[in-house]
């Protein structure tokens, strides 16, 4: 069985083609199948769900210890220095953390990954990602199905209150 490129080089137009016409017309095939291959909107917008790691707990349950740090470092919220030093934060709080507050963070990690985290963080997720979720998944299904869709969700915020969203 000739793969595609075999049989490209084979066809009647490419056989007398020099090495080095070869090689250019090969590079130009490759760049427009990498351009047109899968158009962005093949792809999804919102990636749904997702597996907690052993860094996102210790994100979440360290989040005054480190915008404590940043903080320290007169860093303010929000700014493009914050964004540039997070990660290097959060790796410094990681290094930090005694073998015993890492062994709870895995536990943690599998019992989210296993089951569902916590009512606090998916109060967080909803306020963060609610919104988001269902306009993609009503757009989705108008553009897949034809079906128009009206969404009502509502959820707790971290105060406990009920926060109702269209």
């Amino acid at each position: 069985m000739l793969t595609l490129r075999n049989k490209i080089k084979n066809l009647d137009a490419n056989v007398t083609l020099k090495m080095h016409e070869w090689v250019w017309k090969k590079k130009a095939i490759q760049t427009w199948l990498n351009n047109h291959g899968w158009s962005c909107s093949q792809w999804a917008l919102i990636k749904y769900g997702g597996s907690w790691t052993l860094r996102k707990v210790v994100m979440h349950h360290q989040k005054k210890s480190i915008n404590k740090v940043l903080e320290e470092a007169s860093i303010k919220q929000g700014s493009t220095e914050m964004i540039k030093s997070y990660q290097k934060t959060v790796d410094t709080i990681m290094k930090s953390l005694t073998a015993k507050e890492i062994q709870e963070a895995k536990a943690l990690t599998k019992e989210w990954n296993e089951q569902q985290p916590p009512q606090d963080v998916q109060s967080e997720t909803a306020e963060k990602k609610g919104h988001k979720y269902a306009e993609e998944f009503a757009k989705e299904m108008w553009k897949q199905c034809g079906a128009r869709v009206v969404v009502m969700a509502a959820w707790e915020d971290a105060n406990g209150e009920v926060i109702v969203g269209a």
